[in-house]
Order: structure tokens, then sequence, then C-alpha cells
């Protein structure tokens, strides 16, 4: 749930973007405060266990092209629109049964008049996973069968913020997010979903720039078919009453969008209904112009694509970006995760960390380099096991 210091915070960003192109030269200047841009970057993946599997892993080189525009509208009022359309073509070395290709289409919009703070997104965008699937072999031998999963997920929503007074603000706002998997040759494996949700907040300011929050959110989950000989999971419905904080905390180099609060999750079918403690948070720290620090931490319910199983994931993000000089950047992060399934005796550690360098000689061109290391440890039945290292190349242009 983002909240509205974070889209204020994104419209500072889209403003320092919008003034960089307008400098930038774009390919087509499409009036007064509407420039396009060829958008595109072609890159290389190495990816040491590509199927995911607990041991004999087999490692995979993939190599990248993502053509694609951008369009970005701003002008007096502080509104701006960016959107981007590509497409993403993926060639595997040894696995080519996995070469695919893959939309992207993006729309971000907000709009700040010190009054009323608005922030809206549209996307579709189509992507791909692979994992392995053991199958019994000759004899006492285990096969591994190499298995591609695609999907396609859709959003659209918005939210406002609306100051009534110098104290009192009122925010509302809407979300659909959409997750739709192909079916393989084997009918459907993965389970599609649907899920809105629907967030009411009021502020009031305790600082000049620092609200205290409570809000209410409602969130339906809309379950699609069942995979093959399965019976069809049950839809369900979240009820969370929140409190937190949404602003700068300290002085103003210290940020945050905290809340946390009780919710309760019931199932359609009448089955059971689970109650928890949730929380939502994000502390940001800008040390200077060339030096930022950040702290993510959640507590949520989701449920996996695998029978629709409803989760539990506590989750705690520290990462850093530092801005060496005009030309050279450097990001760092490490992630923890535990899961825990209801009604089964499944849990999930995952962790992992992810450093990265990125050049850019002229406003132009970008090149950047990333790795990731992966651990997840699972115990309990259908539990995932799992090591993976993950190096990626790439090279990007706007112009």
């Amino acid at each position: 749930m983002k909240s509205l210091y974070y889209v204020r915070s994104t419209l500072v960003s889209a403003a320092a973007l919008v003034a960089v192109s307008a400098t930038a030269a774009p390919l087509f200047s499409l009036g007064d405060n509407t420039a396009l841009f060829i958008n595109s970057e072609a890159g290389v993946e190495y990816n040491s266990n590509i199927l995911r599997t607990e041991s004999n892993e087999d490692s995979e080189t993939t190599f990248i092209v993502r053509p694609g525009i951008e369009i970005t509208h701003g002008g007096e009022g502080a509104a701006m629109t960016t959107f981007t359309a590509g497409w993403e073509v993926r060639r595997y070395d040894t696995y080519s049964e996995f070469n695919g290709e893959y939309a992207r289409l993006n729309l971000n919009t907000s709009y700040d008049s010190g009054v009323t703070l608005f922030s809206g997104v549209a996307s579709f965008n189509e992507y791909s996973g692979t994992s392995g699937v053991l199958e019994p072999g000759v004899g006492s031998e285990t096969l591994t069968i190499p298995v591609l999963n695609e999907r396609a997920e859709s959003r659209l929503g918005g939210n406002v913020k609306y100051r009534l007074s110098d104290r009192l603000a009122l925010g509302a706002g809407g979300e659909y997010w959409g997750r739709t998997y192909q079916n393989g040759p084997q009918g459907r494996t993965l389970v599609n979903l649907d899920r809105y949700e629907v967030p009411l907040r009021v502020f009031y300011n305790i600082a000049p720039r620092l609200d205290v929050v409570a809000g209410y959110r409602y969130r339906e989950v809309q379950i699609g078919d069942s995979p093959v000989g399965q019976p069809k999971p049950s839809d369900y419905d979240d009820h969370y009453f929140f409190v937190g904080l949404d602003g700068e905390i300290f002085n103003p180099l210290w940020s945050a969008s905290l809340d946390l609060g009780f919710q309760e999750r019931n199932y359609s079918d009448g089955t059971q209904s689970v109650d928890s403690f949730t929380a939502n948070g994000r502390i940001t720290y800008q040390a200077d112009a060339n030096r930022s620090y950040y702290l993510l931490l959640t507590r949520d319910y989701s449920v996996s694509p695998v029978g629709a199983s409803s989760y539990v994931q506590n989750q705690a993000t520290v990462g850093a970006n530092y801005r060496l000089n005009e030309m050279w950047s450097l990001m760092a992060a490490a992630n923890y995760a535990v899961t825990d399934y209801d009604g089964s005796d499944r849990e999930e550690d995952l962790f992992y960390v992810l450093g990265g360098i990125s050049y850019s000689p002229n406003e132009y061109v970008s090149i950047n380099a990333r790795v990731r290391l992966t651990t997840i440890d699972g115990e309990g039945t259908g539990a995932t096991n799992f090591d993976n290292e993950f190096i990626s190349l790439s090279a990007s242009i706007r112009y």
C-alpha cells in the first residue's frame, strides 16, 4: 500500500527526469512539454541454477534485447506523465525451449497542486520464469524436466490526497492487479488471480512535513481456474485497520512511510477466518546529494500461484545508493524473508544480497552490472530449497 509521501517523493524524481529530458535532446519534440525518446537495452545474464533445483544445478547464459520508446509530458502545475512501451526478446544458450518475447507497457502519472496530490498507474507486462520438475526415470534414476512458466500481469490504479486544512487531509484510492499464467501442455498448473484494493486514510499534521495516519483497506482476491485434478481454491477478502506516520522524521534528511495494524482474512467458502498483525514501512536517509540509505519492513498476507496457497510473509530489506561522481554510481541491498503457509507445515526462509555498479559516460548511455546471490531454505510439504547466483551486464540508450 503506497504512501502519499512516497508519491510526493516520486513527483520530485519525475520532475528531475523531465528536466533532464528537456536537455537530453529527445528524438522528437511533440510540443512544448512532450518529448519522445528511444529507450532501449541489450544485455547478457548468467544463472548458476536455471531450473532452481536443490542438487544437480544446471547453469545457463541468456541474451536479452529490449527495444522500446518513452514519452514524457510535464508542464506547469507539477503535472507529469511518463509512458514506456517495449518488447523483451530472450534467447537461451542451452535451453532454447525457454526462448520467448514479452510485451512491456507502463504509464505513470502524477499531479501536485499543493492542496491535491494524485498518482496513477496503468501497466501490462509479460514475464517468464524457469524451474525444473522431478519425474521418475529408468530404474532409480530421477529426471529433471525443464519447465517454462509464462505470465502476464496487469495493473490499474490511483491514489489521491486532498488537504482540507493545514492540519487535516483525506486520502482514498483504488487498485486492480491481475496475474494470468499460460497453460502448459498438461493444462493449467499455476493459478491465476485478480486482486482489488480500496484504501481510505485520514491524515493529521503534527509537524511541518509529518502526518499521523489512520485508515482502512479492503482487499478482495478472486482465484482463477484450479490446477488440473485439484479443487478450486476459495476466494477471500482482507480487512486491514491501521495507524501510521507519513513524512519527514527527525530532520529533512529522514523520511518515513509506516503503517501497522490488525488484518482479518475471510474465505468465501466459509471454511476459515485468519487474523494477523500486519505492517508496512519504509525509512529513508538521504545523507547528501550522492548517498542514500533505506530500510523496508513488511508483514502481510499473500497467495502462491502453486495451488493458491495462502501465506504470511515477514520481510526486511536494507539498501544503499552511492553516486561516486558524474559517471559512476553503486548500489547494494540485502533481503531476508520468512514465509509461513496457512493450514500447512510448509515454511521457507529466503535470503539474498544484491550489488551493482553503473557507468554513464554521457546523458544518453548507461552500462550496468549486477550480481545477486539467493538462498531459499524450506521445510515441510512442497517446500522449496535451492541456491542461485545471478550475474547480468547490460547497456542502455535513451535518446
